[in-house]
């Protein structure tokens, strides 16, 4: 979609991915998209059942609306449940579900539906939707090399006319599987990033299921889609504009022309996404003397080779990336005489790049393109493998390198116990599925033998459609042509638990529905996120994050007091003081003085409301340290800056920090706890519940854990924010069953808000929206000898 817009723009938002935090425009259209899809999936529109749906939206996107700001329940549901009439004037528009219909001079079908729109009249349609197929349907298609999130899929009737008032009497009738895109936005004028989206959406579902505009749908029964016969997927989908005020509906039938150049702009970008990540600066030399060859490493880094820039420069002001486009923009041109930093009064984009990156000097762009070389090369020397697992069969995959699980089928019998519990929560989460090896198998080693372990990411696909296995079906059948093939049917999750003999994975509920005990799965281990992205967006908010948004009040602003209005603020100043210490290593770290009678003096306040961090505890303990760790102490408590501890596994730094964490709470400092594998913040957490650390009246959730379950030790699930919020709402309703799974936002932001110690993973930590707005005094990273810098930046 962004590469219609900008290429850019698709390349940046490929390299930095996704923040993990979002406007509250944006976190308010995703709760609205999770309505209409949970309407239209229920067949509900009923006012009572749609205030339920909303309440458990709200629940299930809880840690999101923390992160925009929305703590307030009711107005997150005044937002959400505005769209609610005009869901049901779709529903009632283009489905048979409700008998009276709301729209005014459409023309219905006898199976009901109503007159859909094309782009130009030659493309109308009437459209009839009698079944939900998906609801954000995971799609992948590999033969494209093209994925994406399709907001809903329908099977309907869509018939094409030749006027907006009567059908065409040469055109049939055909049950397809149409591709709905919703947009939730205040415009609801058909943009052409959006038309180009839904059209690679139909490409991908007539490559997954079969077109039905020739008969050429997939190979498959009853048997292995349970509710549902496919019919193959139509050539057009409805690209559909909802808010609280009005809905319009498109039909949107790409030509091949168009198919051509939106595969032709993928292929594109994929070119364009590995020259900026292509290792540069490094270069292989050969010593004719030692018949050897070295490598040289290039002096200063070149920056990375993006896309150019747009011409026009009003896009750009209005671009949710320009701040991320501009910084890269001035690293390109500093101290280059021929680039962007000589002749920079002359760019269309001057006031964009003095607004965001003005207060940069040469040095702060030269660590930035340094790191930014750095971050490349160790991506480049780990490459993700996944897409090759598509080459492979299953166990030759699982021979391999282990990575695959072959041959399994659903424990029927836990399946139906997952059912009933997932259905009596009342909320659209998630469910444990269990997968078990079958007697088919050719493989018969333990899974517990493989690479898969609790918290390890997976795809699940049916068995037999891997590239190889099709190629073998059409040589056996001796067909030279397209022939019928076994439907890919892809699902991601990550594993809860392994047996030798078993696997459960934690899917969404709404696609264990899906699933078919009468077929045979593969399960792969998906390892496309490394953590690159999340670096270099750390790196770019290191100097960047503290400018406010550009607007065009800027525009008449010289670029001294843009300057100047970017240095005024606390946050541009604690830049600042970052900045000088870590990129110009000034000025030293600066120290009191603090002796051991300074510690616990009776002119120092302490705050004994927290269990196990009063004072007396605190002395006795600090008497049972020895010299070494007492003396890291009192570094730390004289420190105006930072302080470093180091030593030699086994030599107490684990315990040194749980008493400074301990003694700082009780000198009434909020403690960040951090460091970049989960098992160390555990641990920490652990020595510090051990040393008595615990609830209090006055405090009673002291330490807090930032985290998904699967990742954190079972001895600090009790500490989790949403476990630790759901207990609240429990006990504030009187409820001692399972009721509550997922707490409410403004329950899970006192959570985190009270706590004066919270532990989080460095990699955690920078797209957690619990996090966002919260101020700490101090932050202790452990294992820090392990963690680069653009990690805690």
């Amino acid at each position: 979609r962004e590469a219609v817009k900008c290429p850019r723009l698709a390349v940046l938002q490929s390299r930095l991915g996704s923040t993990g935090l979002s406007a509250k425009s944006a976190v308010i259209g995703t709760l609205r998209h999770d309505l209409f899809e949970r309407c239209l999936r229920e067949k509900d529109t009923s006012r009572r059942s749609a205030a339920l749906f909303t309440r458990d939206i709200i629940r299930n996107n809880a840690e999101a609306l923390v992160g925009c700001g929305v703590t307030d329940r009711k107005e997150a549901f005044g937002e959400v449940i505005k769209t609610l009439p005009q869901i049901q004037s779709f529903l009632d528009m283009y489905t048979s579900w409700n008998a009276t219909k709301k729209g005014q001079g459409m023309v219905s079908t006898k199976h009901g539906g109503a007159l859909l729109k094309g782009m130009f009249p030659l493309y109308d349609a009437f459209l009839s939707i009698d079944e939900v197929f998906a609801t954000e349907e995971w799609a992948l298609v590999p033969e494209l090399g093209l994925k994406g999130n399709v907001d809903a899929t329908v099977l309907g009737r869509i018939k094409p006319v030749q006027s907006s008032t009567a059908p065409s009497a040469g055109n049939a009738e055909r049950d397809a599987l149409v591709p709905v895109e919703l947009k939730t936005g205040h415009n609801q004028n058909a943009q052409h990033n959006h038309l180009a989206q839904l059209s690679v959406y139909t490409i991908m579902l007539r490559a997954r299921h079969g077109s039905a505009s020739n008969g050429d749908a997939c190979s498959i029964n009853n048997e292995e889609t349970p509710n549902l016969i496919e019919r193959g997927a139509a050539s057009s989908g409805m690209l559909l504009y909802l808010n609280d005020k009005s809905f319009c509906a498109k039909h949107v039938k790409p030509s091949l022309s168009d198919i051509k150049t939106l595969v032709g702009q993928r292929n594109g970008i994929v070119c364009d996404v590995l020259n900026a990540a292509r290792p540069r600066g490094i270069a292989l030399k050969y010593d004719e003397g030692n018949n050897k060859s070295k490598v040289v490493v290039n002096e200063p880094p070149p920056p990375s080779a993006l896309p150019p820039l747009l011409s026009s420069t009003s896009s750009c002001e209005r671009c949710y990336k320009n701040r991320e486009c501009m910084m890269y923009t001035s690293a390109d041109g500093a101290g280059n005489e021929t680039s962007f930093n000589a002749p920079r009064t002359n760019l269309p984009h001057r006031r964009l790049i003095d607004h965001f990156t003005g207060h940069l000097t040469g040095t702060d762009l030269e660590y930035f393109r340094k790191w930014d070389r750095l971050i490349d090369l160790e991506r480049h020397a780990s490459p993700s493998d996944i897409a090759k697992s598509w080459l492979y069969d299953s166990d030759e995959k699982e021979a391999k390198d282990g990575k695959c699980i072959s041959s399994v089928i659903l424990d029927v019998t836990h399946l139906s116990a997952t059912l009933v519990k997932t259905n009596d929560s009342g909320i659209d989460g998630d469910a444990t599925i269990r997968f078990r090896r079958s007697s088919e198998s050719k493989s018969k080693q333990p899974i517990t033998n493989l690479h898969f372990e609790k918290g390890s990411y997976v795809t699940i696909r049916t068995d037999g459609a891997s590239s190889s296995a099709q190629s073998q079906r059409m040589q056996q059948s001796g067909s030279k042509c397209r022939t019928k093939r076994r439907r890919i049917l892809i699902f991601r999750g990550s594993v809860a638990s392994v047996t030798e003999t078993s696997i459960d994975v934690i899917l969404q509920q709404k696609d264990v529905s899906r699933l078919s005990s009468k077929s045979m799965f593969r399960i792969d281990r998906d390892e496309l996120s490394n953590g690159a992205g999340l670096l270099l967006q750390n790196l770019v908010n290191f100097f960047t994050l503290d400018i406010p948004p550009f607007s065009t009040e800027a525009l008449g602003q010289t670029p001294l007091k843009m300057k100047q209005l970017t240095q005024n603020t606390d946050s541009s100043a604690r830049r600042r003081r970052l900045t000088n210490s870590i990129i110009r290593l000034e000025p030293p770290p600066r120290f009191s003085a603090v002796s051991e009678e300074d510690l616990f003096s009776e002119g120092v306040s302490f705050h004994d409301f927290v269990a196990g961090c009063d004072k007396s505890s605190l002395k006795r303990d600090f008497a049972k340290l020895n010299s070494d760790q007492k003396a890291a102490v009192l570094k730390v408590i004289a420190a105006e800056d930072f302080a470093i501890i180091q030593g030699l596994p086994g030599t107490g730094k684990s315990a040194t920090i749980v008493f400074l964490t301990r003694l700082l709470v009780a000198r009434g400092k909020r403690v960040l706890l951090t460091s970049y594998t989960h098992s160390a913040v555990d641990n920490l957490l652990c020595k510090l519940m051990d040393s008595g650390v615990n609830s209090s009246d006055l405090a009673p959730n002291p330490i807090v854990r930032i985290g998904r379950e699967s990742s954190c030790h079972s001895n600090v699930h009790t500490l989790l924010a949403q476990n630790i919020a759901c207990e609240a709402e429990r006990q504030e309703s009187n409820i001692s069953s399972s009721t509550f799974t997922k707490p409410n936002a403004d329950v899970l932001f006192n959570v985190v808000s009270s706590a004066r110690v919270v532990g989080v993973s460095a990699l955690t930590a920078p797209r957690s929206p619990l996090l966002a707005g919260q101020k700490f005094d101090v932050v202790i990273v452990d294992e820090a000898g392990q963690i680069s810098q653009p990690a805690i930046l």
